[in-house]
């Protein structure tokens, strides 16, 4: 699996003209079954990208933050026996 974290929004007010989009998040990202056990942990880079090779089945897709913001977004996944999937994972900044 492939994908890309970022965290939004990111200006109290987003503007059409003005735009403010998401920004890459650098951080662990876990997947879990869905009965919780983790399974398995990458890092995403400054870019916000990452990989994580996981078997076939289903999974919760998470970041893990080090404090209280931004608060991650769970993405629930199902992963095909020789399918590479793409991802993007949101976290949300709190800002309102």
């Amino acid at each position: 699996m492939r994908g890309a974290a970022f965290v939004g929004p990111n200006c109290p007010v987003q503007r059409e003209d003005e735009p403010c989009p998401d920004q890459p998040w650098q951080g662990v990202v876990v997947a879990k079954t869905l009965s919780g056990a983790e399974v398995a942990r990458t890092e995403s880079d400054a870019d916000g990208r990452f990989e994580i090779m996981l078997p076939p089945g289903d999974y919760e897709l998470v970041a893990a933050p080090d404090g209280f913001l931004p608060a991650p977004i769970s993405l629930y996944v199902t992963v095909l026996p020789d399918q590479v999937l793409e991802v993007v994972l949101m976290l949300d900044s709190g800002i309102r």
